[in-house]
């Protein structure tokens, strides 16, 4: 009996390196899977003349804004479909003080972005640089845009941007399974007054209107501020 137990204290350990070493060979051999899409914004300009069709695939490499970019993840075949942001301190949207990049939509209400058209990862902290108090990234409806971003198809995720001066929602969400986080919203570029201009005149709309049969998103780590409606209008189930 000592003998066989003896015997079992070898084959045991010899066993587990065996076992260890299969499931790294099996890792090694099937890497994590990746995005399948990316697309890169580098300009902070906005042309609403590009309406829902001009991408940034049709145009220089480096004027991929931010609706181009929402445009071509609009129709990709591969999906989920990550929106990164590599914008140079060079670029006119840059402020050297804040550290961070103003995309200014242009146009009327008739102008806005195009919907993310489910399993969209549009990520503003991908933004090399700027300032670690604050979003890097801020998207200004000058007031003439009635909504900022539209989630659709299931999905979406919103990270990491500031949005103020719109109409209606600056994120609407009509769809399960979004996320958004590490937003401002409403907030002025220094994140310490409001994006109205003055403390006692509010936002417009709300920071964030989930529809009536919108169920299983995630909102949270965001910051809303001077709103007049429901700063985060919170509909459907599980939510």
């Amino acid at each position: 009996e000592n003998m066989m137990m003896q015997r079992l204290r070898v084959v045991f350990p010899v066993l587990l390196v065996v076992l260890l070493a299969i499931v790294a060979a099996a890792a090694a051999q099937s890497p994590a899977p990746e995005l399948a899409t990316t697309i890169t914004v580098n300009h902070s300009g906005d042309d609403y003349n590009d309406g829902y069709s001009t991408k940034c695939s049709d145009v220089s490499p480096f004027e991929c804004t931010l609706r181009r970019a929402i445009n071509e993840a609009y129709v990709a075949g591969d999906r989920p479909v990550y929106i990164n942001f590599d914008i140079p301190i060079t670029d006119p949207g840059y402020d050297a003080v804040l550290g961070a990049w103003t995309i200014t939509h242009s146009g009327s209400t008739l102008y806005d972005l195009r919907e993310l058209n489910g399993q969209t990862f549009l990520d503003g902290t991908t933004q090399p640089g700027g300032r670690t108090d604050g979003p890097k990234i801020v998207i200004d409806g000058q007031g003439n845009k009635n909504n900022g971003l539209i989630l659709r198809n299931g999905n979406n995720t919103v990270r990491g941007l500031a949005m103020q001066r719109f109409k209606n929602s600056h994120i609407t969400v009509s769809s399960d399974g979004n996320t958004i986080w590490d937003c401002w919203f409403g907030l002025w570029y220094d994140g310490t007054t409001l994006s109205s201009g003055d403390d006692t005149v509010p936002e417009g709309g709300s920071g964030v209107a989930l529809a009536t049969g919108s169920d299983n998103n995630n909102i949270r780590d965001n910051v809303f501020a001077g709103f007049f409606e429901t700063a985060a209008a919170i509909r459907g189930n599980s939510n």
